[in-house]
């Protein structure tokens, strides 16, 4: 939704705020509803995959399952010979993944995958994590990532980092783990018709925090790996 007057961002655009007795609204509020709304001109600035990701699916068999859990407009669906399946809650976003002959698309939530548990040799988790407002929930998604994982294969997860580098675009200052992070429309893609400034919620992640997600999941994985990449951390998990 459209925030209101009464709300006051810092200078750097962001809300500091507390998650509360009803995470699930949170979420409903400021990231369903906001990406059904933001969809069409999300899609429009989110074109180009990132080479990272890239080498990850490249990496893998040629026709390996890859599941791409979060996968908005389906950027990385379709990359090379592989089969793929795009997950995502937001009817909107998957109105914008192009055909593809090779790539099936559900609607799901990361926390109640809809496929069968084994299936992808390569998860992708790209910057869904980081919606999600309770330490349960992250680790029941965490969960969700490893199940449709087949033995030996890898989850690769995005999330938004609180450390950030201030030379990088779209660096920011965090005052706190969850945030309230601005995205403005322009009235041509708005739902309105009018500006609209829209605040989406985020719990942005310590590298210890990260660290504590390997570590919830150490008996399901050989190894796991974090890099930080253009203020996101990445965690790599090889299924046992």
């Amino acid at each position: 939704m459209p925030k209101s007057d009464s709300d006051s961002p810092r200078a750097n655009g962001t809300i500091a705020i507390n998650v509360g007795s009803d995470p699930r609204a949170l979420e409903l509020q400021h990231v369903y509803n906001v990406y059904m709304d933001i969809a069409p001109h999300f899609s429009h600035t989110r074109y180009n995959p990132w080479p990272s990701v890239v080498r990850h699916i490249e990496g893998s068999a040629p026709n390996a399952i890859v599941v791409d859990v979060g996968c908005g407009n389906g950027k990385y669906l379709g990359i090379g010979d592989r089969w793929y399946v795009g997950i995502d809650f937001c009817t909107s976003l998957l109105a914008c993944v192009p055909n593809l002959k090779k790539a099936d698309l559900l609607i799901g939530d990361a926390q109640a995958l809809p496929i069968r548990h084994g299936i992808a040799q390569l998860v992708l988790c790209i910057a869904v994590l980081h919606h999600i407002s309770t330490p349960k929930g992250r680790i029941g998604a965490l969960e969700q990532l490893l199940s449709i994982c087949a033995p030996g294969g890898k989850i690769v997860i995005y999330v938004w980092a609180l450390e950030q580098q201030p030379n990088v675009i779209g660096a920011r200052k965090f005052e706190s783990n969850d945030v309230l992070v601005p995205w403005h429309v322009q009235g041509k893609h708005s739902p309105s018709g009018q500006d609209a400034t829209y605040m989406r919620y985020y719990h942005v992640f310590s590298r210890t925090e990260v660290e504590q997600l390997a570590l919830a999941v150490s008996a399901q994985i050989s190894r796991h790996a974090i890099d930080f990449e253009a203020n996101n951390w990445i965690l790599t998990l090889w299924k046992l």
